[in-house]
């Protein structure tokens, strides 16, 4: 199973030293059998500090970038994040139709999905991890002729995954941000 860690593409200023020791990255099978429902890969949050961590939930801001095998967008619009629409229930019933819960592990701990997606922070224990177990199911298809199609499941071919996630950590009531953005992930579904 492939791991790749996700790199800075921007850190905001006096950025704290415990953000160095978080790190994210996603696991993926690369190759994805097409009855599976989607393609289904890993977020994983790595503390390797001694004080826990503290997120603005990242399910709320995680984006992604899906691509068919010719280079095409096939992403579904992602809803506006919580923060923007500062909105939280519209917000989170409306994401799971782009990005699929599930499971969520905290240290050796399963989570309840509801709980936490729904939650406004998140803890990411110190010297542990955090996972999101996530699914994309539905994909908007490349039109030729410009004309947009309804959503549909995934077929069988080979995608292009990118993810993007603004990092925003509190400390002391004080908000510290880093961009991250995964390289290309790429799968097989069969």
């Amino acid at each position: 199973m492939p791991r790749v860690s996700f790199k800075n593409l921007r850190v905001g200023d006096q950025s704290p030293d415990f953000l160095d020791r978080l790190s994210v990255f996603v696991d993926y099978v690369a190759s994805q059998p097409a009855e599976s429902g989607g393609i289904e890969f890993s977020l994983i949050f790595d503390n390797a500090s001694s004080d826990d961590i503290e997120l603005l939930n990242p399910y709320d801001l995680i984006t992604y970038t899906l691509t068919d095998e010719a280079g095409w967008p096939v992403s579904l619009d992602a809803p506006a994040s919580r923060i923007v629409a500062n909105s939280p229930s519209p917000f989170v019933s409306q994401k799971g139709e782009y990005l699929k819960v599930i499971e969520i592990v905290s240290g050796k701990s399963k989570r309840e999905i509801d709980e936490e997606v729904k939650a406004e922070r998140t803890i990411i224990p110190h010297n542990s991890s955090y996972t999101y177990t996530l699914q994309i199911d539905k994909m908007m298809p490349h039109s030729e002729d410009g004309k947009s199609k309804d959503k549909t499941s995934l077929t069988k071919g080979k995608y292009g995954l990118t993810l993007t996630l603004p990092l925003i950590s509190f400390v002391a009531n004080k908000e510290y941000s880093r961009i991250l953005q995964s390289p290309d992930a790429e799968i097989n579904r069969t």
